[in-house]
């Protein structure tokens, strides 16, 4: 959570860092849309990402 002393870019860039090493990474699921979206609240920095897997029975993740 930011304080203040922080720009929201640089806390929205740690995040998607983050999901991309989880999902991409550790997963391997391929990333299928990765954008900036607008939001009423200028407080707010909204990003969107979409990722495509596929999963079994057995709950294993297989890239599509």
């Amino acid at each position: 959570m930011n304080n203040g002393n922080i720009a929201k870019q640089v806390i929205a860039e740690e995040l998607i860092n983050l999901i991309y090493e989880i999902f991409f990474n550790h997963y391997g699921m391929n990333l299928k849309t990765d954008k900036q979206i607008p939001n009423s609240d200028l407080d707010v920095y909204r990003w969107y990402m979409s990722f495509e897997g596929k999963i079994d029975e057995n709950k294993k993740i297989y890239r599509r």
